[in-house]
Parts: structure tokens; C-alpha cells; sequence
């Protein structure tokens, strides 16, 4: 399983640097779900989330304005799917992914818009330690009054595309490998391997 921490008022440390290719706060995780429907009841009886919208592939549910702060993958679990962190604005956005680039983490999946739910800009890299990281700004801000959340089949009927704006639509064998967790168990697997033949010879 992966341990979960609740905590509050917590403070912003004071050496705070300015550059807005620095993420402003932590944004989204989302999970791969072996046991759907409670984990769905724990976020929303538990924790107090709200749905914001089904999809086929994904739910969204919110603690906040913003459109999702938690979502569930449909896909075999249990595990992190992805992390995201939040960028003042696309300027940020855009300056952290090249960042990344030119520091050895190649963009996987971006820069584009998501159609969908949300309707956040994103950019995709793969950490040290092989986990789908997110960069993301502009995600849409809702509440209980200007967005009842939509059905799966809602979505279904909408024309819809990986990108809003025709581009970023190309998702790397590293990031597909990285969201299902392969490559996690990969490193784990050789860390395993290694302390055999270290304890054998």
C-alpha cells in the first residue's frame, strides 16, 4: 500500500526563492486502483472529497477550487499512477519543462492542454526515482454551484483528444512504462538482485 499523511497549517518556509519556473505548490496525485469503489468511499465519506467528474479511465475528485486535487485510475493497482506540481502560469510552465530538458529529464508527454476534465496545460517527465511527474498550471477553478460534475458517458459524448490544442499528443514507452509502475519495479528488482550476489559471494 502507499502511506497517506493528513496535515494542516503548515508553513512556507522563509528562504523562499523567486522564479516562476519553481513549482508554487503541490497540484494532483493520481492513483492506479486495485480496490475502486472503497477507495472512492474513503476519499469521500473518510476524507470529505467531492467528485468533480467520471471518465471511463479516470475519476476526479477535489478538496479545494481547484478541478481535482486526487484522482482514481481504472487501472490495475495498486500504486501511483502520476504526481503533479502546480506553475504560477504557462511562462513557469514553460520555463520549468526546459529546465528539466536541459538538466538530463527529457519532456515525455507535452507541453499541451488536456481536452478533458480539468482542462490543465502539462508537461511530463520521469523522476530519478522512475515516477510520472506532471508539470501543470491553469487548471480549472469550480465549486458545487458552476460545475455539477459530469458522467462518464457525459464525456463519452464530447469531442475529445489527448491535447486541446492539436499538440503534445505523443506519450513516450518511458512514461506508459513509469505510470503502471514498471519501472519502479524494475529498480527494485535489480537493488534485489544485487544484494543477492553481493551476500552470495
Amino acid at each position: 500500500g502507499i502511506r497517506q499523511t493528513i496535515s494542516s497549517d503548515v508553513e512556507r518556509h522563509t528562504r523562499t526563492i523567486v522564479d516562476h519556473r519553481r513549482p508554487r505548490k503541490f497540484s494532483h496525485v493520481v492513483f492506479r486502483s486495485a480496490d475502486y469503489p472503497q477507495l472512492e468511499a474513503f476519499l469521500c465519506d473518510i476524507l470529505g472529497f467531492k467528485l468533480s467528474d467520471r471518465t471511463d479511465g479516470i475519476d476526479f475528485f477535489r478538496c479545494s477550487r481547484d478541478h481535482h486535487s486526487v484522482a482514481l485510475g481504472k487501472i490495475a493497482g495498486p500504486g501511483l499512477h502520476h504526481m503533479a506540481f502546480e506553475l504560477p502560469d504557462l511562462d513557469g510552465l514553460m520555463g520549468a519543462a526546459g529546465h528539466m530538458k536541459m538538466n538530463g529529464y527529457p519532456i515525455e508527454w507535452g507541453v499541451g492542454r488536456h481536452s478533458g476534465p480539468g482542462h490543465n496545460v502539462y508537461s511530463f517527465f520521469v523522476d530519478p526515482n522512475g515516477i510520472a511527474t506532471e508539470y501543470t498550471t491553469e487548471m480549472d477553478q469550480v465549486d458545487d454551484a458552476t460545475s455539477p460534475h459530469r458522467t462518464a458517458e457525459d464525456w463519452r459524448n464530447m469531442p475529445m483528444q489527448p491535447c486541446m490544442w492539436g499538440m503534445g499528443i505523443e506519450r513516450t514507452e518511458k512514461l506508459l512504462r513509469a505510470r503502471t509502475g514498471k519501472i519502479i519495479e524494475e529498480l527494485n528488482r535489480s537493488c534485489t538482485e544485487a544484494i543477492s550476489q553481493k551476500l552470495a559471494s
